[in-house]
């Protein structure tokens, strides 16, 4: 019974050192990168030294994120027979064997990976006493660098009228591992990282908020960068401005007090610090002619941010009928001396002519006929008329004015009295793309003021010039007759 036992024993022992010694597998592991054809050599040696236990079949699988080159493969157990099916690569030998006991040989091939991570590829051998496998880890290394995205929040140059901002950023890489996202601005004046965002990528866009930013403007970027430590940043920055103060507005009419028919120019203008000026919106102005009293022009100005400002003006129309120098209008039968064409060329480079009461000239301002003439001579002022939209003006000798008519808050067109002679006024047009202003405004107004009133002056002798101009001549009278009188009296003698 005792011999029996011991005989069952060594059996088994026989057979479980047979069973985990089938076979030793050379190296047991293999490091690589991504998207690389890799030769792989592993050497199998049998362990089992039985003449029975020969190995007549070696099976190798591939993960199936590998792909097997066609025609790489080889060994140095030559007599066997290669076959490949489902990334299982087998060589095999029914009649006989591949690898005899206690023989090492050498089985190769070229594979390539396209995923990172970690895999293992299976090695299978068969003898008599059975199969038996083993696995050689594969780490496949990341190489390909994550791409950064922008995404669809902010677009470029986005003016928000609010200071806190949402971010879209998007991180692709493609071996799906986590990703750390980051937003960079020049928040405070130099570029930083304002938020860190790790996630796992499957192609979406995650969304970063910062509040409390200043009127100002930025620029802005994302990062990113994977696990294997490769990194991206966006092509380009982008552009934000912050600007949550509404810009400033300004209304006028000039003149703001005329009779009814007559005429007046109101400009609506604005400025924002910021974003700048994106809208000038007014109130028409009417015809005068059926007004009376205070009238209101509102003008609104919004910037590209969205905020906007408003501001008003009036002006007051006396019922008393209209004046004959600004009541023309663009009427062709008021016009009887004639109207000058101005060619664009001249009109550019400046054009000087005398031209009489009713007369005349015509310009284009972006293809738009405009008219400037002559509605009044004195002997030191002329009163202009800017048409189609009728605006006149009082100039003295030597002054300049200049006009709004295409309603973009630019001055269009300069007009210059040089000279009165012979009662035509002697003028000089031009021109002019120049911003209108608070300062320009006022003085416009202040010149038109100044003529009026030197005009008035010039025309309505005071007193003191009647009495003047009586004593001179009443002296003359007496110089005459005091001559005249005595050679009479001799006359007669």
């Amino acid at each position: 019974m005792r011999t029996k036992f011991l005989l069952l024993a060594s059996t088994i022992i026989l057979l479980v050192s047979i069973a985990i010694a089938a076979h030793t597998i050379t190296p047991t592991s293999y490091s690589t990168n991504e998207t690389i054809q890799t030769t792989f050599n592993i050497s199998i040696n049998n362990t089992n030294a039985e003449q029975t236990a020969n190995i007549t079949s070696v099976n190798i699988t591939l993960p199936s994120t590998f792909t097997f080159t066609a025609g790489t493969n080889g060994s140095n157990a030559t007599a066997s027979l290669f076959t490949n099916a489902s990334n299982t690569l087998s060589w095999t030998n029914t009649t006989g064997y591949i690898i005899n006991g206690s023989e090492t040989m050498l089985f190769w091939f070229n594979a390539t990976a396209s995923t990172p991570g970690s895999y293992n590829i299976s090695v299978s051998t068969t003898n008599i006493t059975g199969s038996y496998a083993s696995n050689i880890t594969v780490e496949i290394n990341d190489t390909t660098a994550t791409t950064a995205t922008f995404g669809t929040i902010p677009i470029n140059a986005y003016n928000s009228s609010s200071p806190n901002v949402t971010f879209g950023l998007k991180c692709t890489d493609a071996d799906s591992s986590p990703d750390t996202i980051q937003l960079w601005g020049n928040w405070s004046g130099t570029w930083t990282a304002n938020n860190t965002n790790s996630s796992p990528v499957n192609n979406t866009f995650s969304n970063i908020s910062i509040t409390g930013l200043s009127d100002g403007t930025y620029k802005w970027a994302i990062y990113c960068n994977d696990s294997a430590s490769n990194s991206d940043w966006t092509n380009t920055n982008r552009t934000l401005i912050i600007d949550t103060t509404n810009p400033t507005a300004s209304a006028s009419c000039i003149p703001r007090d005329l009779r009814n028919g007559e005429p007046t120019t109101c400009t609506c203008s604005g400025t924002d610090a910021t974003s700048g000026v994106s809208t000038r919106t007014a109130t028409s102005t009417p015809n005068t002619a059926s007004l009376s009293g205070t009238q209101t022009y509102t003008c609104i100005v919004t910037d590209y941010a969205g905020n906007s400002a408003s501001a008003t003006a009036t002006y007051v129309v006396t019922d008393g009928g209209g004046s004959s120098s600004s009541s023309s209008g663009d009427s062709t039968t008021f016009w009887t001396a004639g109207t000058h064409a101005v060619t664009n060329e001249q009109f550019q480079n400046s054009f000087t002519r005398e031209i009489s009461v009713k007369q005349r000239f015509k310009i284009q301002i972006n293809s738009q006929d405009h008219h400037v003439g002559v509605t009044g001579i004195t002997a030191t002022t002329a009163t202009i008329e800017i048409a189609s939209d009728p605006q006149t003006a009082t100039l003295s000798i030597g002054d300049e004015r200049k006009f709004e008519v295409t309603d973009d808050n630019y001055y269009d067109i300069f007009v210059k009295l040089n000279s009165i002679t012979n009662n035509k006024a002697n003028i000089t047009i031009k021109s002019i793309n120049e911003l209108i202003t608070e300062q320009s405004i006022i003085e416009e107004k202040t010149k038109e003021n100044t003529a009026i009133e030197y005009n008035n002056t010039a025309t309505t002798p005071s007193s003191k010039t009647y009495l003047w101009t009586t004593g001179i001549i009443v002296a003359i009278v007496i110089v005459v007759i005091l001559i005249i009188y005595p050679k009479k009296k001799k006359s007669k003698k």
